[in-house]
């Protein structure tokens, strides 16, 4: 249970009072969150931000600084490693090629390639089950580790020609099939199917599709010159600064680099407060489709994960990871609210979005009308 959180004292605050006192006694109650619910320390943790929406205010907290060679705070234009959150984005591509058309959740992946790379065993594994993560793959291709020359940069020598060698030579163990098991592998197949299908670069199509109408110029997966210098520097569980991850596959999964004014940008969308066609569209990645095996109350969605509290409303959340940084994205679309966490260190941030999600719907209590 989280001490020394007035959640209650706090909601009435930010309804009554002034933008600048809201952010000051918000500030406090997250600096005690990080106190007495976490293990944070910047000796870990060089540095981090917080971008929070409570309904139509915005709040950015930022600690510590961009490396442990400058004491320059990390901003809203600092670029991450996104990891595993990089599937949010994949799956709300994919959403948007099955409404226009381009792609279709019932098609199998084989569909998506030409014979010759198909796999004549895992002609029932479907786009849908690539993305709910119930294709039956294992988390990664088996000989993955063979081409990892460097242990900090897992994806740079796997290239789409090993995925694809390794996709049709697989042999499906049936029992796995339409069971959940989360898999980084499935959303670098779905990489391959939507290349195929809209006959462009995924990070193409990715920009077209919702970094550029989201004004998100940030995000990327292949950073620029200038979005090289906005990059932040990761640092390993030793505390050790390590490469950013490169990709000649994967990049779907685990690929995506973004900012925090990004981010909050593809947030307010997911929250309904901006590009009406864009957010309805997204609304359809949030809805429950199959039980994990996390825990009881864990679902899955379209590339989100669904947490239920049975006196609240349902938690939409993702978060990812790389060998050097941190990122977690939350929110409750019937409170609009929403948190976003981007660290530039391996180490674990002890749940601090989700508890500062929590805060903010005042200790997932109901308030009275």
């Amino acid at each position: 249970m989280l001490k020394k959180i007035h959640f209650g004292l706090l909601c009435f605050l930010m309804t009554f009072q002034g933008f600048s006192q809201m952010r000051e006694n918000l500030q406090k109650e997250i600096d005690k969150i990080i106190f007495h619910d976490t293990e944070i320390t910047f000796e870990k943790t060089p540095g981090f931000i917080i971008g929070i929406i409570y309904k139509d205010s915005t709040f950015i907290y930022n600690y510590g600084s961009t490396s442990k060679d400058t004491l320059n705070p990390p901003h809203r234009g600092t670029i991450f490693e996104l990891g595993g959150l990089s599937k949010v984005f994949t799956a709300s591509l994919l959403n948007l090629l099955v409404e226009e058309g381009t792609m279709h959740y019932d098609s199998s992946f084989n569909y998506y390639l030409p014979p010759e790379l198909q796999n004549e065993k895992s002609q029932n594994m479907s786009i849908h089950d690539l993305v709910v993560h119930t294709s039956g793959l294992p988390k990664l291709p088996l000989e993955f580790g063979v081409k990892e020359n460097k242990a900090n940069n897992p994806y740079e020598n796997y290239n789409k020609t090993d995925l694809l060698d390794f996709y049709k030579k697989y042999i499906p163990e049936e029992e796995n099939y339409g069971k959940y098991h989360y898999s980084t592998l499935n959303y670098a197949l779905l990489e391959i199917a939507i290349e195929f299908a809209t006959k462009q670069p995924f990070e193409v199509v990715l920009k077209e599709k919702i970094f550029q109408p989201l004004n998100m110029n940030g995000s990327c997966i292949s950073p620029n010159a200038t979005q090289m210098k906005s990059l932040t520097t990761g640092y390993t569980v030793a505390g050790q600064a390590t490469p950013h991850w490169q990709f000649q596959s994967f990049a779907a999964s685990e690929g995506v680099k973004s900012t925090l004014d990004d981010l909050l940008n593809f947030l307010a969308c997911n929250l309904g407060q901006s590009h009406p066609k864009l957010a309805a569209n997204f609304a359809e990645t949030h809805h429950q489709t199959i039980e994990t095996e996390l825990n009881k109350n864990a679902f899955m969605a379209k590339g989100w994960h669904l947490v239920k509290n049975k006196k609240y409303y349902d938690t939409v959340m993702h978060a990812g990871h790389t060998s050097g940084q941190r990122a977690f994205m939350g929110f409750i679309k019937e409170t609009q609210t929403g948190v976003v966490l981007l660290s530039n260190s391996e180490h674990g941030m002890n749940g601090l979005g989700y508890l500062i999600l929590r805060l903010i719907n005042n200790n997932w209590k109901k308030r009275k009308r």
